[in-house]
């Protein structure tokens, strides 16, 4: 009921744009911590399955589990959509810890998906909570276990309000585009730039004149030409005058 969520995650990031193809592009740190936790998971199954694990208790290789996932995803909390699957987690988190390692099921929720408890008979991790009252399913953490019943041929499943946040959460980092450039419109003409080359100094830019503007756009180095020639002009003029009187003199 975790493999299938993170499948079904997976579906709906394609069909939003990203899937696999999007999330190798992550650069995810500590993934040999999601490894572990993996390992940690199938080997306590398998474990217990084979009669290996003795006297050990199997709930605390799947509690050790879900703390590495978390330590996980605080390692990879700059990524978007993690920290709602990060939520996700620690509510599963909660509900396991609660019943010693287990996930509790809704029975309503188990029937509606299409499942008999024989269904459970070689599962270690899940099973069908029995309350004798709200407050008792409460308390015993059923409210974050597996009630949402998943009535689909393929991908038939119960699965826990945590487990659709992670689910959303994948989902959205896989179905995350990458964001695109938008050119807005500018009111008026635009300069442009024009490779010229002035001087020994090489190439350099000069701003073009805008279309239909170029008597306005030159208008101000004109006058500031024309002032300069009457300045040096005068200046000119000032020498001569002061030669003429030493001259003189």
């Amino acid at each position: 009921m975790f493999l299938s969520v993170i499948a079904l995650a997976l579906l709906v990031g394609a069909l939003a744009g990203g899937g696999l193809p999007r999330l190798a592009q992550l650069r995810l740190r500590w993934v040999w911590v999601l490894g572990i936790a993996l390992a940690l998971r199938v080997g306590a199954v398998l474990g217990w399955q084979n009669d290996l694990l003795g006297s050990l208790p199997v709930g605390a290789a799947f509690i050790a589990g879900y703390l590495l996932i978390l330590v996980w995803l605080s390692g990879n909390w700059h990524v978007p959509g993690l920290q709602i699957a990060a939520v996700g987690i620690g509510l599963n988190t909660l509900a396991v810890a609660l019943n010693a390692g287990q996930m509790p099921i809704w029975g309503a929720a188990f029937a509606a998906a299409g499942f008999t408890p024989d269904a459970l008979s070689n599962d270690p991790f899940h099973f069908l909570l029995a309350a004798s009252s709200v407050a008792d399913f409460v308390g015993r953490g059923g409210i974050f276990g597996d009630v949402i019943p998943i009535p689909l041929p393929v991908i038939r499943d119960v699965v826990s309000v945590g487990d659709a946040l992670l689910a959303a959460g994948i989902s959205c980092r896989g179905g995350t585009g990458r964001a695109r450039a938008i050119s807005l419109p500018v009111a008026g003409p635009q300069p442009q730039l024009q490779p010229a080359v002035d001087g020994p100094a090489g190439l350099v830019l000069r701003r073009s004149d805008p279309p239909g503007g170029a008597g306005r756009a030159r208008a101000p180095a004109r006058v500031a030409a024309r002032r300069g020639d009457r300045l040096r002009r005068h200046r000119g003029t000032q020498r001569g005058a002061r030669a003429a009187r030493r001259r003189a003199g």
